[in-house]
C-alpha cells in the first residue's frame, strides 16, 4: 500500500487558473475512468483528454490513484450537500421527505452512471478509498436519524 501522502493531490490551487486546470484534470479523469476502466485509464490519456502537460497533472495529483481519491472526495462532497439541502427543505409528512431524498439520491447518480459504476465496481478498494465513502454512508445515517427524530410518527 502506498503511503497515504502518495494518494492524496500535492498541491491545492490557489489561483483560479491553477483550479480551473484541476477541475479539467478531474473531469477528463472521471470522463477516462468512466469510457475506458480505472485498470486502462493512464495519466498520460488523462492529461491529454484535458488539455494539460503531464508535468501539470503530477504538480497537483502523483498518480492516477490520487484522482480517484479525489473524484470520490468530490462526489462525497455533492452528495453531502444534496443531503444537507434535502434537510433543510425537510417539511410536511415524512413520506413526501423520504420521497424527496430518494428521488434527489437517484438523480445524483444519473448524473454520470458509467462514472460511478467504475468507482463502485472497478476501482481498487483501498483504505483511502473507504475512509471516503465511509465519510458519505455516516453523513447519510446521520441524516436520516435527523429525519426520524423530526418526525417521530
Amino acid at each position: 500500500m502506498p503511503p497515504r501522502r502518495a494518494l492524496s493531490a500535492r498541491k491545492q490551487p490557489t489561483q483560479p487558473r491553477a483550479q480551473a486546470t484541476v477541475e479539467a484534470v478531474l473531469q477528463a479523469a472521471g470522463s477516462v475512468f468512466a469510457t475506458e476502466g480505472y485498470a486502462a485509464g493512464t495519466t498520460n490519456r488523462i492529461a491529454q483528454k484535458a488539455g494539460v502537460s503531464i508535468g501539470t497533472l503530477y504538480q497537483y495529483f502523483p498518480n492516477k490513484h490520487a484522482l480517484l481519491i479525489a473524484l470520490v472526495a468530490r462526489h462525497t462532497r455533492e452528495a453531502r450537500r444534496l443531503i444537507e439541502r434535502l434537510l433543510e427543505e425537510a417539511r410536511g409528512p415524512v413520506e413526501d421527505t423520504v420521497r424527496q431524498f430518494v428521488t434527489g439520491m437517484v438523480e445524483l447518480h444519473e448524473q454520470d452512471p458509467k462514472l460511478h459504476r467504475m468507482l463502485f465496481e472497478q476501482a481498487p478498494h483501498t483504505a483511502a478509498l473507504l475512509d471516503a465513502l465511509g465519510q458519505i454512508e455516516e453523513a447519510t445515517v446521520e441524516a436520516i436519524e435527523a429525519l426520524l427524530r423530526a418526525h417521530p410518527d
